[in-house]
């Protein structure tokens, strides 16, 4: 393992810190306190996304090798490869806090290192907790770590860092706006390229000039279109598939900012819609209009999804099943998800819904057996009043002659 001694000179001008000390600040003091809660006395946080949310890092090789190591109280520890160092210092790493390198293309190595780190920083015999249910942490890395520490305790702390990123901060929220309006900004250059005859690339490309022209950043996931008969289908990337004429196109996609994402569905006519499109359109928009409703701060989700799934299966009168996942949380995303894994809204699901935490809502409704399909959804946040929608395009059926 290398120790960096001297940072990179980058200066002010050139730093790429997405939020202020103190929003970083805050989130630390809050995922120790919840350390605190379970005993805790280092967390290694393995998960890009979370790694970003604490203190800005961010690369587009998001499944590459990294670790931060949050003590419960002094400094924080980075292992990462060498090639990522400028990604470290450009977000904001702090000039003064200890941070190793290894060379990427020795990344196997990574679990042996960081067990030489922690024991240099005296935590070898100490309650360690591990994202063990997030991208990041292998079976190999685990193991390596228990094999090296013998006389510390592993504890499985996959929900340390979630539990915190759940409820959005203004600053985030600020930031999800920026990401919902260049979503907006997408989704309409989409739309206008659907016609007859062109490609689905032809809208992902339209989208996403369009979004990179006004400030989006490397995309979470590459916009997901359908058309015709790859409705009954679900995550269909761009495949040179021609639109015709009585499709239904749908789009799924997010603009990005920041690392945040907001993403949203929109779906478009190549001619006038079947009565059954209509009606999956229209269940698809009065679900989603009271779930903004029902979706105050106490409530739990588990009823909300109960009450959405009775108006589904109402409206949809046989046609096919309703759904039974109605949102799921979102924020951080990198390649190749956007899903934050914190919060869903579904049946089994407990938890009631708390101010500021933030959702895409896919209500999508497909007959498989005849491959056809339409799609609406947004991105919103709790509020105490209800659903607040941060992506505003016009959810209306796009019919195109």
């Amino acid at each position: 393992m290398a120790f960096v001694k001297s940072p990179p000179n980058i200066p002010d001008y050139q730093l790429e810190v997405a939020f202020p000390e103190s929003e970083y600040a805050t989130r630390l003091e809050l995922v120790r306190e919840t350390m605190n809660e379970k005993g805790l006395d280092v967390l290694l946080v393995t998960y890009v996304n979370n790694a970003c949310y604490l203190t800005g890092y961010q690369t587009p090789l998001a499944n590459w090798y990294m670790c931060i190591a949050v003590p419960i109280e002094g400094d924080l520890v980075a292992h990462v490869l060498d090639l990522e160092l400028m990604n470290l210092y450009l977000h904001g790493w702090p000039r003064h806090a200890p941070v190793y390198s290894l060379e990427w293309w020795d990344e196997e190595q990574a679990a042996d290192e960081l067990s030489g780190i922690l024991k240099e920083h005296g935590w070898a015999d100490k309650r360690i907790g591990l994202e063990m249910q997030r991208d990041g942490c292998s079976a190999h890395f685990a193991r390596t770590l228990s094999e090296q520490l013998p006389q510390a305790t592993l504890i499985d702390a996959s929900e340390v860092v979630l539990s915190r990123r759940v409820i959005k901060s203004p600053a985030e929220l600020e930031t999800m706006r920026e990401a919902a309006r260049l979503t907006d900004i997408g989704i309409k250059a989409a739309l206008e390229e659907v016609c007859a005859g062109r490609r689905d690339g032809d809208a992902v490309a339209a989208a996403y000039s369009a979004m990179s022209r006004a400030g989006s950043e490397y995309l979470t996931i590459q916009p997901l279109p359908y058309a015709g008969e790859s409705q009954r289908l679900a995550h269909l990337g761009a495949k040179r598939r021609a639109m015709q004429k009585g499709d239904v196109f749908s789009m799924e996609m997010t603009g990005v900012f920041n690392r945040y994402s907001a993403p949203i569905f929109r779906s478009a006519s190549l001619g006038a819609p079947s009565s059954d499109v209509l009606r999956l359109l229209d269940t698809a928009n009065a679900t989603l209009e009271l779930q903004f409703e029902l979706a105050k701060p106490g409530v739990p989700a588990q009823v909300v999804a109960g009450e959405l799934k009775s108006l589904a299966k109402k409206m949809l009168n046989g046609l096919t099943q309703p759904r039974e996942l109605y949102a799921y949380s979102v924020g951080i995303g990198f390649p190749p998800d956007w899903v934050e894994h914190s919060m869903y809204i579904h049946e089994r699901m407990e938890r009631p819904l708390q101010a500021g935490m933030t959702f895409h809502s896919p209500h999508g409704f497909r007959v498989f057996d005849r491959g056809i399909g339409a799609s609406f959804s947004e991105t919103w946040v709790v509020t105490e009043n209800g659903g607040e929608r941060l992506t505003q395009a016009p959810r209306e059926l796009v019919i195109v002659d």
